[in-house]
């Protein structure tokens, strides 16, 4: 069981604040690399973002948003509700619970956004296990 899928069976309480500093990047990057986002500073990508939002080099790891913005996070449930592996895969989201697909909901107490990125970092994890070359 990988890190994140045994912090998802363990339903987290508190809120990402009880999540250290280094799990949230590393999620964020799990993410960002499903998203297309690639962590190269050398990238179109990160040269863009550093230009329109920082105006200033930076550490891009610790400015993904994933776990604190809707609009990160939404733009990867679209991509995974996009999928065909080969079946389709729904998003459902209520209260502070998420459901992708059949996998069970990740409940979290904390917060609906966090439930969310849970799920969709358990969903990244085993999509990655699952390709099909």
């Amino acid at each position: 069981m990988s890190y994140y899928e045994q912090k998802i069976s363990d339903q987290i309480d508190g809120g990402l604040e009880a999540m250290k500093q280094m799990d949230i990047i590393n999620g964020n990057k799990l993410i960002a690399e499903f998203d297309g986002k690639i962590k190269d500073s050398d990238s179109e990508w990160w040269r863009g973002f550093d230009l329109i939002i920082h105006k200033k080099p930076s550490s891009h790891e610790s400015q993904l948003e994933y776990h604190s913005s809707w609009d990160w996070i939404m733009q990867v449930v679209d991509k995974i509700e996009s999928l065909r592996h080969p079946r389709t895969f729904t998003v459902k989201i209520f209260n502070n619970h998420c459901r992708i697909g059949d996998f069970k909901p990740v409940t979290h107490c904390g917060s609906k956004i966090t439930a969310v990125w849970l799920a969709v970092i358990e969903f990244i994890n085993w999509h990655n296990k699952n390709k099909q070359c």
